[in-house]
């Protein structure tokens, strides 16, 4: 989006209601570091973009109905989620 606006990086970070520098931008477009969703809500405002989830999946088709079924967790999985869910539940203050 910055590239089709012809904006620099140095300008686009000017921008950037969050203070971003244009070092901080170059390591998100190349995939360095991983911003966070309040970075990637200002940015995408500057845009017109909100953020959010996009369906994905087989033999989806615009304006088709979601067809995407998730693959059901291992039982290691289903293990390990409900140990960080308990461990998460005794953090929280009473």
């Amino acid at each position: 989006m910055r590239e089709a606006l012809g904006l620099s990086r140095r300008e686009f970070a000017d921008l950037v209601v969050i203070r971003l520098t244009a070092r901080q931008i170059a390591d998100i477009e190349t995939g360095r570091v991983n911003p966070t969703a309040r970075t990637l809500e200002t940015i995408g405002r500057i845009f017109g973009f909100r953020l959010g989830f996009v369906p994905c999946g087989s033999g989806a088709q615009p304006g088709a109905p979601f067809a995407w079924k998730p693959e059901p967790p291992t039982p290691e999985q289903s293990a390990g989620l409900r140990g960080r869910h308990a461990a998460a539940r005794s953090r929280r203050p009473k």
